[in-house]
This record gives structure tokens, C-alpha cells and sequence, in this order.
């Protein structure tokens, strides 16, 4: 019995959950937030999952963008990578999104950026516009 617990204890299952306690959301309201991430809406063309020979692979969405607030990324379809894991952002072809990505290499989401539907997005969709000076 002694050995069973034993093995439980190194080679048993462990459960990882997402936590955001490491950063706060990028906020449209927050001149620095603004400044370092980049700001871009768009509709879902395509999801595929990549790198699935990791832990937690990766899902790959294709985006229209719709509006480039921050008017860096400089294409009409950008790649954006979410985790298959407990802190990846779900999301379905076809739907319309506002996105907030730290300026990396690659474009990230997760449930800890900044994203929102179009039907919630109106009012910063508007504060956007407005620091980025677009009509």
C-alpha cells in the first residue's frame, strides 16, 4: 500500500489552471497599455491546431483585420496563436473580435489580454478611435 502512494505521489496527475495574477489586461483606457500592445478588430477565417506535440499545443486563427488601431501590423490578414490550454482564448470561424497582442514577434491571446465581442466592444471601440485619432 505504502508503495502505491509512493507512486501516486511522483508519477501522479497534476491539474494546471490559468492564472492571470502575473499581469493585468491591456486596457484602452491606459496611455501605456495603448502605446505597447498592438490594437486590431477582425472576423475569424480559420483555426488550426499547431505544435501539438507540446504540452499544451496551440491553435493558430487567421484574422481579417477589420481595423488596425495602432496601425502597425500593416496587413490585411495577420496568424494570432492562442494556448490549448486552460488559458487560451476560444474562438470560432466566422465571429468578430476587438484584440489587444503584446508586440512580439508573434501575435498572442489568451483569456488574460484584452479581447471582446463586437455586441460588448462599442464604447472602447470608440476610446480606440479616438487616442488613435481614426474617424
Amino acid at each position: 500500500m505504502k508503495l502505491f502512494f509512493v507512486l501516486l505521489f511522483f508519477y501522479g496527475s497534476y491539474a494546471l489552471s490559468c492564472t492571470c495574477a502575473r499581469f493585468e489586461a491591456p486596457n484602452p483606457d491606459d496611455k501605456t497599455d495603448l502605446k505597447d500592445n498592438y490594437w486590431y478588430s477582425g472576423r475569424i477565417l480559420s483555426k488550426e491546431k499547431v505544435d501539438v506535440a507540446q504540452p499544451f499545443g496551440r491553435i493558430k486563427y487567421k484574422i481579417l483585420i477589420e481595423t488596425d488601431f495602432s496601425g502597425e501590423l500593416k496587413k490585411d490578414t495577420v496568424d494570432v496563436y492562442s494556448s490549448t490550454g486552460t488559458c487560451g482564448l476560444r474562438m470560432e470561424v466566422g465571429e468578430w473580435h476587438l484584440f489587444s497582442s503584446r508586440k512580439k514577434d508573434k501575435l498572442f491571446v489568451s483569456v488574460c489580454d484584452y479581447h471582446s465581442r463586437k455586441e460588448e466592444a462599442h464604447e472602447d471601440i470608440l476610446k480606440l478611435k479616438k487616442h488613435f485619432k481614426i474617424n
